[in-house]
């Protein structure tokens, strides 16, 4: 069972991070969300959503951290972005520090105004990516790459996988090879999109991912 923590970075994820942001700010832990992540989230992959498996993009609440195996298609040209500013009240002077990793919007409060060129402002590069789910990938590839926890409540069981595999000789060696190469393939990916993706909910127009690469 997770724990309440551990349920925030899943479903708070931004928040965590701005947590994270403020406290080494203030002195705290140097500021590195993907080794957090990694920490509170140990032993838990499987409680990560699988955007391959979500019908309805629509039930997702935004800002959900999770879990996409895809196939880069296309890289974009760098794009800069303000990674810390701060929201400064001209009333009071009152400035709060604020960042913009892992979004493409700029936070705001009632009252105050982003200073982006101001001190402790910092302009950084990423890069965008154009990701679809992986072309031609067999129904059971998936099935074994969901983990255990999904595959005891759907998965076809292990001598009707085997039986399917072996069904024409020769095609199913070849099919057998060829979905294993994707296998192998496709769990490099989701270990690589770890984090950036740790990726939050979202999508491009025509439905496929656009994970960005921190720089």
């Amino acid at each position: 069972m997770l724990s309440p923590s551990t349920m925030a970075e899943l479903s708070a994820p931004l928040s965590v991070i701005q947590s994270l942001f403020e406290a080494s700010k203030q002195g705290g832990a140097p500021f590195d969300p993907p080794a957090h992540f990694k920490s509170a989230l140990e032993g838990q992959w499987a409680s990560i959503p699988l955007l391959n498996d979500v019908a309805n993009l629509d039930s997702i609440p935004p800002g959900t951290l999770l879990r996409f195996r895809c196939m880069v298609q296309n890289a974009y040209n760098p794009e800069f972005y303000c990674a810390e500013y701060s929201l400064t009240n001209p009333k009071t002077g009152e400035r709060v520090a604020c960042h913009g990793y892992y979004s493409d919007t700029i936070q705001s409060l009632p009252g105050f105004s982003p200073d982006l060129q101001g001190p402790g402002a910092v302009t950084q590069e990423r890069l965008p990516l154009h990701c679809v789910s992986i072309p031609g990938e067999s129904p059971w590839v998936r099935e074994a790459l969901r983990g255990p926890e999904v595959a005891a409540h759907g998965a076809p069981a292990a001598g009707e996988s085997r039986a399917k595999r072996r069904h024409g000789d020769e095609d199913g060696d070849s099919e057998m090879k060829d979905c294993s190469d994707a296998a192998t393939s496709a769990s490099g990916d989701a270990a690589a999109a770890t984090m950036t993706s740790a990726t939050t909910s979202g999508s491009s127009g025509d439905g496929s991912k656009r994970p960005r690469a921190e720089g």
